[in-house]
């Protein structure tokens, strides 16, 4: 790809991430200064980046950025790119490899704990699979991916519904039973209803962690299940608590026909992850893990 001048343009690792950091702060000088960039260098990257795609990845109205049609498809690969390139560096937190065909992700926090995920078949469903995790591969089959279909009553009050926007990740809706009320308690779950998945209490290093599938499984109407072992915060306590859990992503539709995501965690023992040191694995207390749960 050519400038107007005929010089060439070559991808750079910068663009992307110019491209992801100012999609998040929606601020050309607050992300400029997270990347520690001139606002003049940061703007010809972007500029550099939309003569590669061809075509305009974000507008700016009223002083305030937003992403075209183009920006917000283009996102999601730019994100899977600047993954897998933070993967190559061993001096990154961050650690994906595939194996089979499903993935395996290690992040390493600030404080030295480390979080652990791998991907599993859906057919895994039938040797370690939970009966709500069973019940929501049925319901979401059966609805044709209709949220408020009447297949979905009996698994909603154990999901977490995200809409994508502009901004982020906005959490719809948290069910009654879901892990994440239980966890958080049922004051944090009615508090994060409308609110960023970002400006939750679980804090920026898990989210990131278990974000980064969401957009694949939101854009595509897909369906994906990992488990998952993390450092959460939970009341009473001053530090993040260990937790395992299965964690299932569906693609679903609103009613108005607006793409959904639905969550559902199941925190439980029952989790499969090859790479985590045989020192480090953690045994949930009985009190918490939803193996039980029947619907």
């Amino acid at each position: 790809m050519r400038k107007s001048n005929g010089s060439r343009v070559e991808l750079s690792v910068d663009m992307l991430r110019s491209f992801v950091t100012l999609a998040r702060t929606l601020n050309v000088s607050d992300a400029a200064q997270e990347l520690g960039v001139t606002r003049q260098t940061f703007r010809r990257y972007i500029n550099d980046l939309e003569v590669i795609r061809g075509g305009k990845l974000l507008t700016l109205k009223r002083g305030r950025y937003a992403l075209t049609t183009l920006g917000m498809q283009f996102l999601q690969d730019a994100n899977e790119i600047l993954w897998r390139v933070n993967s190559c560096d061993i001096r990154n937190r961050y650690s994906l490899r595939k194996m089979d065909g499903f993935e395996h992700s290690q992040y390493l926090g600030a404080d030295g704990r480390k979080f652990y995920s791998q991907q599993h078949s859906l057919s895994s469903v039938n040797t370690t699979g939970l009966p709500i995790v069973k019940e929501l591969l049925r319901a979401w089959g059966t609805s044709a991916t209709q949220l408020e279909h009447e297949e979905m009553d009996a698994i909603r009050p154990y999901l977490v519904i995200y809409r994508r926007s502009q901004r982020g990740w906005i959490c719809a809706d948290i069910g009654d039973n879901s892990a994440y009320g239980r966890w958080f308690g049922s004051a944090w779950a009615k508090s994060a209803r409308g609110a960023l998945s970002e400006d939750d209490q679980v804090g920026d290093e898990f989210n990131t962690f278990v974000s980064r599938a969401y957009s694949e499984i939101y854009y595509g109407g897909s369906i994906r299940i990992d488990h998952l072992f993390a450092y959460l915060p939970r009341g009473g306590f001053d530090a993040p608590q260990p937790v395992n859990f299965q964690r299932v992503l569906a693609g679903c539709v609103f009613p108005d026909g607006q793409q959904a995501l639905a969550v559902l965690v199941a925190i439980t023992n029952r989790v499969e992850i090859q790479s985590i040191p045989e020192a480090e694995r953690f045994v949930v207390t009985e009190e918490l893990i939803m193996d039980g749960e029947k619907i």
